[in-house]
C-alpha cells in the first residue's frame, strides 16, 4: 500500500475542482491508493526462511482530473513471523502551486489461509497548500488482499485548525444600506472513501515480468457543516515496475478521474 496521497477538491460536491467566489474549501484527504509491494506464502514458512516483507522505496506520479503530484514513499517492516508483519509507512507527496504534504504510518498485516492478508494501519498527515495554510489530520483505514485483488477502507479525521482564512478570496457586497464582507476560507473536511483493485494479468510489457498493470474503482465523500458535501466515484489506472534500479525500489505511474 502506499499511501494513499492527498487530493484537493474545493466547491460543490457536484465540481469539486470549482473555485466559489467567495470561499475555498480545502479536502485534506490522504488516498491511500496504491498497495504495497508483497509475497504471499504458498506454505508455511520455516524459521529459517528469507524474510517475506523487506525494506523498499517506491517513487511515483500521479496526472488526474483534479490534481497532478509527485509521490515518494519509504515503507519498513518493523516486525515479522512468518505470518504477520508490524510496519512503518513514510510518504511525501509534492503538488502544484507548492502544495506539499507528509504521512507517517504505522500498520500490521495478518496473512489468512496463506492465501489473504487482512490489515489495519494509521496515519498522521500533515498537508501545506498550495496558499500556504496548514492543515493536520489522522487517517484509519483497513485492508483485505491477494496477489491479484486489494480492498481498502478509510477515515480522514482532520484535528487542530481545521479553518484558516484565505483574503485572497474575501469578497463585499454593497447594498442599499449595508456593506457586507465574507470571508474567504480553506476547511480541512471530514470523511471516508473506499476502492477495490484488479491486477490486469497477461498484460506484462517487460520480459523479466516485473512489471504490472493494476486498474481501481472506489468512490469518496467529505462533508463539513459550514460547507458542502464533496463526493463522487473515482477510478484510476496504474502501472509500476519493481527492482527499477536496485532490488527493492519500484516506480508506479497513476492516472486518475473523480
Amino acid at each position: 500500500m502506499t499511501l494513499p496521497t492527498a487530493s484537493l477538491d474545493t466547491g460543490r460536491a457536484s465540481t469539486p475542482s470549482a473555485l466559489r467566489p467567495r470561499s475555498r474549501r480545502l479536502l485534506l484527504a490522504t488516498a491511500l491508493c496504491s498497495p504495497l509491494a508483497l509475497t504471499l506464502a504458498t506454505a508455511p514458512a520455516r524459521a529459517e526462511q528469507p524474510a517475506k516483507w523487506t525494506p523498499h522505496i517506491e517513487i511515483g506520479g500521479k496526472v488526474g482530473t483534479k490534481t497532478a503530484t509527485g509521490e515518494t514513499s519509504l515503507f519498513v517492516p518493523l516486525f515479522q513471523t512468518f505470518d504477520r508483519l508490524i510496519y512503518t509507512d513514510l510518504r511525501g507527496t509534492f503538488g502544484r502551486e507548492g502544495s506539499q504534504e507528509f504521512n507517517a504510518g504505522l500498520g500490521v498485516r495478518q496473512i489468512i489461509d496463506g492465501r489473504w492478508i487482512a490489515g489495519a494501519y494509521g496515519f498522521f498527515d500533515y498537508r501545506r497548500s498550495e496558499y500556504n495554510n496548514h492543515f493536520t489530520q489522522v487517517t484509519i483505514g483497513g485492508e483485505l488482499m491477494t496477489e491479484s485483488l486489494t480492498l481498502r477502507a478509510n477515515a480522514y479525521l482532520p484535528f487542530g485548525k481545521t479553518t484558516q482564512s484565505l483574503s485572497a478570496f474575501d469578497a463585499a457586497n454593497v447594498g442599499s444600506d449595508r456593506i457586507t464582507v465574507r470571508e474567504g476560507q480553506e476547511r480541512a473536511m471530514t470523511g471516508f472513501d473506499a476502492e477495490a483493485g484488479a491486477l490486469l494479468k497477461g498484460l506484462s510489457l517487460l520480459p523479466d515480468g516485473k512489471d504490472q498493470f493494476w486498474v481501481h474503482a472506489g468512490g469518496y465523500a467529505f462533508f463539513d457543516d459550514e460547507a458542502d458535501t464533496i463526493w463522487g466515484p473515482r477510478v484510476r489506472a496504474e502501472y509500476r515496475i519493481d527492482d527499477v534500479l536496485v532490488e527493492g525500489t519500484r516506480l508506479s505511474l497513476h492516472a486518475e478521474y473523480q
